[in-house]
C-alpha cells in the first residue's frame, strides 16, 4: 500500500504528522510513505520516508496563499498512492482531485478549526466572508472523503453531522523516555539566584497571552516573589520586540527571556529542570475545546501547570488536580494564581506528581494510536 501525505502548512517533521502518525504507520507495517509538504529541499529521505518538497510562502496575501496549493498538485500528480492523507482544507481539494483521477481512499486530519484560524486573519467584513467560505468549502470536500480524522469531541461531531465517517485522534504526547537529562546551565543559574522558573514551549505570539504573563510577573515581583519565565519557539522580530519594551518599562530583564527555536528534545529536557509549565492561550471559539500539546508534555515532564481557564484544559486540571488556571487576560489573577502555587512547594510538588501519573494512564499517544491503525487498515482492507 503507498501512501502520500499532503500538507501546505507543515514541515515534514512536524510533531502530529511524523513524530506521530508516520512513526505509528511505519512501527506497524506501513513501509510506502511518502510526505508533500513546503520544505527547503525538493528530496530527501528521513527514517525512510520519502520527502518531495515545495518553497513555503513568503506571505499571507492571496498570491502566495495560492502558490503552495498549485506546487502542492503538480508534485503530487507524479505520486501515484492508494491513500491521500490531507492536513489542510486546501490539501483535501489536491487529495480529492487526486481520488478521482486515481481512485484513491481519501482521509483529511482536521486538527485546527480552520475556518475560524484563517478568517480571524482579517478583520470586518472581509473575515466573516472568508470564515463562510472555508467553512462550505471544508463541509464539501469533508462529504467526499473516506475517513475524517479529528482532535476533539466538537470536531467529532461537526463531521458526523455532515455524514463523514470520524475518528478521534487527540493530539496527545508521545511518551520520550528515551530523552537523555542533562543539566541546562541557564535554568540551573536561575534556580541558583533564588528563581521558581516557568516555561513556555510553542509559536509565541499575541493570542498565547504573552504580554498578560510579562504584566503578571511584574505584580509578582512587586509582591516580593521571585518568578522566571522562559519562552522558547518561533517568534517575529517585531513582537518580541514589543514585549521586550514592556520588559524593560517593568525592570523585567532578569525575569523574562526569549530563548528562541530549539530541538523537541531540548524543550523537553529544560520543561523536566523547570518548575511548572505555563499556557495562556486567549478564549477564542477555536481554542475552547482543543487542548495545546504543551499542556501534555508538561504533565509528561512531571511538572505543574498554569494555564488560562480554557474549558477543554481546565476539566483536565481540575479532575487530575494537576495544575491552576485564571483569566488569561487579567494579569492580576494570573499573577494571584501564580503566587499561590509557587509559594507552596509541597503542592507544586503533588500536582506534577499527579499529571505524571494521568499521562502515563491517559494523556500519551500510544492509548489512542490503535485509532489510526484501525482507520488505515479498514481503507487498506487489511
Amino acid at each position: 500500500m503507498k501512501i502520500c501525505i499532503l500538507t501546505t502548512g507543515h514541515e515534514p517533521t512536524d510533531g502530529r504528522i511524523f513524530t506521530k502518525e508516520v512513526k505509528t504507520l511505519l512501527n506497524n507495517g506501513f513501509k510506502d510513505i511518502t510526505i508533500i509538504c513546503p520544505y527547503h529541499k525538493e528530496l530527501d529521505e528521513i527514517d525512510g520516508v520519502k520527502i518531495i518538497g515545495f518553497k513555503k510562502r513568503k506571505s499571507n496575501s492571496f498570491k502566495d496563499r495560492f502558490k503552495p496549493v498549485k506546487d502542492l498538485y503538480r508534485k503530487a500528480l507524479k505520486c501515484k498512492a492508494d491513500i491521500y492523507h490531507c492536513h489542510e482544507p486546501d490539501a483535501l481539494v489536491i487529495g480529492y482531485l487526486l481520488k478521482r483521477k486515481y481512485g484513491a481512499k481519501l482521509i483529511y486530519d482536521s486538527h485546527e478549526y480552520h475556518p475560524e484560524h484563517f478568517a480571524e486573519r482579517y478583520k470586518g467584513v472581509i473575515s466573516k466572508v472568508l470564515f463562510h467560505t472555508i467553512y462550505r468549502l471544508e463541509k464539501y470536500f469533508a462529504r467526499k472523503t473516506d475517513y475524517v480524522i479529528t482532535v476533539n469531541e466538537e470536531l467529532v461531531e461537526k463531521f458526523k453531522s455532515w455524514g463523514c465517517k470520524t475518528a478521534l485522534l487527540p493530539n496527545y504526547a508521545v511518551n520520550n523516555e528515551d530523552i537523555i537529562h542533562k543539566e541546562d546551565s541557564y535554568i540551573s543559574a536561575l534556580k541558583d539566584k533564588g528563581y521558581i522558573v516557568g516555561i513556555f514551549a510553542g509559536g509565541i505570539y499575541k493570542e498565547r497571552g504573552i504580554i498578560e504573563l510579562i504584566e503578571a510577573n511584574s505584580i509578582v515581583k512587586n509582591k516580593g516573589y521571585k518568578i522566571a519565565m522562559i519562552f522558547i519557539g518561533w517568534y517575529s522580530d517585531r513582537f518580541v520586540d514589543y514585549c521586550k519594551d514592556i520588559i524593560r518599562k517593568k525592570d523585567l530583564s532578569k525575569e523574562v527571556a526569549f530563548l528562541g527555536k530549539k530541538e523537541h528534545s531540548e524543550v523537553i529536557n529544560m520543561m523536566m529542570q523547570s518548575d511548572f509549565g505555563m499556557v495562556n492561550d486567549y478564549l477564542d471559539k477555536r481554542n475552547l475545546h482543543s487542548c495545546a500539546i504543551k499542556l501534555f508534555e508538561y504533565m509528561q515532564c512531571g511538572i505543574p501547570i498554569y494555564s488560562s481557564n480554557n474549558p477543554a484544559h481546565r476539566t483536565i486540571l481540575e479532575s487530575e488536580n494537576c495544575g491552576v488556571y485564571a483569566n488569561p487576560m487579567n494579569p492580576q489573577e494570573i499573577g494571584e494564581v501564580l503566587i499561590k502555587l509557587c509559594k507552596d512547594r509541597d503542592l507544586m510538588k503533588e500536582m506534577g506528581s499527579n499529571g505524571f501519573e494521568a499521562f502515563k494512564k491517559k494523556y500519551n499517544w500510544s492509548v489512542v494510536e490503535g485509532r489510526l491503525l484501525h482507520v488505515y487498515r479498514e481503507l487498506g482492507d487489511i
